[in-house]
């Protein structure tokens, strides 16, 4: 469990991330290697911040968070992938919906209804409906 001093840190990088107005990615690694030093966060740690990101309309940072959670070789599962689909769900950010997506799927990951229902909700606040749609149409098969 996270000590009160952590989750203070943690607090604190939340809004200093969320206050970035251009999220260069030296930037946010330095601010997270800062709080969780050069092994990453905690899987759980992680989701409450990318979830955080994601109600704050911060996909990109969001985006930054995870590269910088794969260059530190920090676990990242589908939990955090998914999260990150829903924060480019929430910015219409459909196509970088799609592009994580493949990522995930050329990762060998096992996608769930999660995975698939975030990427559609992305398309269609981005207006694609016939790519949502597509999506729809393959996740039945």
């Amino acid at each position: 469990k996270a000590s009160v001093e952590q989750m203070n840190q943690e607090t604190e990088l939340i809004g200093t991330l969320l206050r970035m107005p251009t999220p260069e990615f030296t930037h946010i690694g330095r601010a997270l290697q800062n709080v969780f030093g050069e092994s990453g966060p905690e899987p759980r740690t992680a989701n409450r911040l990318l979830t955080m990101l994601a109600k704050g309309s911060r996909s990109d940072i969001a985006e930054r968070v995870v590269q910088w959670m794969n260059e530190v070789r920090a676990e990242v599962d589908l939990i955090h992938y998914n999260v990150l689909l829903h924060a480019h769900a929430k910015t219409s950010q459909w196509l970088k919906a799609l592009t994580l997506l493949s990522t995930i799927v050329d990762g060998h990951m096992q996608i769930d209804t999660i995975t698939c229902g975030a990427a559609i909700s992305a398309c269609e606040k981005g207006g694609e409906w016939k790519t949502a749609l597509g999506l729809l149409s393959t996740m039945v098969q």
